[in-house]
């Protein structure tokens, strides 16, 4: 599928694989590079496999602190489908990016600022789009070490974090710069 690349994140372990996918054309995350991993069992197709963003987006259905997606077909195994290959899990992750579900929100923080701050929601998906390539970039040599690099080592507050945000990431030249032309 367009925009979407997998492979074993080595080939001792099959059951171990990376994603890439890239955010879909003509919305907010165009642009977007984000790894994700999927860990697989013997039960694969009976039960879903277990993923993780390591590029973890500002997304209301992405939890912010292990980068679990939420799809109902992941999280409830009766909804899961031993059809479902890993081009539909993936498919269904790159789709929920521009297609968030509010009522399945993860990220509370992101889904409330959906509602009532589209504009700087729309602000903080282009800065996740902006630092996905730089972040995807980095490649752990295994699963544990991914998911080490992935959580945050503390949970910092929507109103802290944007509050820092605004006053380092601003397009507004500093009150004593001067032109250098």
């Amino acid at each position: 599928f367009q925009g979407i690349d997998t492979k074993p994140l080595n080939d001792d372990d099959l059951f171990i694989w990376e994603a890439t996918i890239k955010g879909p054309k003509d919305t907010l995350w165009e642009g977007g590079i984000f790894k994700l991993y999927l860990q697989f069992d013997e039960g694969f197709n009976d039960i879903p496999p277990k993923v993780y963003f390591h590029t973890i987006p500002f997304h209301p259905n992405v939890d912010p602190v292990t980068g679990i997606p939420c799809l109902d077909f992941l999280d409830d195994y009766d909804q899961w489908k031993e059809y479902y290959s890993l081009n539909y899990i993936l498919l269904s992750i790159q789709m929920m990016l521009s297609n968030p579900v509010l009522k399945d929100a993860v990220n509370a923080d992101a889904a409330q600022m959906y509602r009532s701050s589209p504009g700087a929601y729309r602000q903080l998906v282009l800065d996740s789009v902006l630092a996905s390539p730089t972040r995807a970039q980095k490649q752990p040599q295994s699963l544990e070490e991914g998911r080490k690099r992935s959580q945050k080592v503390a949970k910092v507050s929507f109103e802290d974090y944007f509050s820092m945000w605004s006053g380092m990431a601003t397009t507004k030249p500093a009150p004593k710069s001067k032109n250098p032309l």
